[in-house]
């Protein structure tokens, strides 16, 4: 789960940033190496939300996937803030 939370921008970063893979790793590992709690708070949140989405039968997910990766979206667009794209490729 670790390495789960911990990598799990690396497609958000290579397709918005154009960076190469071991760059998105990198960066990846950057923007979320101070939030593991609250990223695993989120997965959790997410995992429960399409959980619930689930047990209606099936009909819920078509509700609860797409707000859940709207808010991976949202989420990884408030981390990538910090990290300056300058000196990447």
């Amino acid at each position: 789960i670790f390495i789960i939370l911990k990598f799990q921008f690396v497609n958000y970063i290579i397709v918005d940033k154009g960076v190469t893979v071991v760059a998105a790793f990198r960066i990846s590992h950057l923007i979320t190496s101070d939030y593991m709690r609250e990223l695993f708070m989120f997965f959790i949140s997410l995992f429960l939300l399409n959980l619930m989405g689930a047990f209606i039968f099936l009909v819920g997910l078509l509700f609860t996937l797409p707000i859940s990766i709207m808010a991976m979206t949202l989420l990884y667009k408030e981390l990538i803030k910090k990290v300056s794209f300058q000196n990447e490729g």
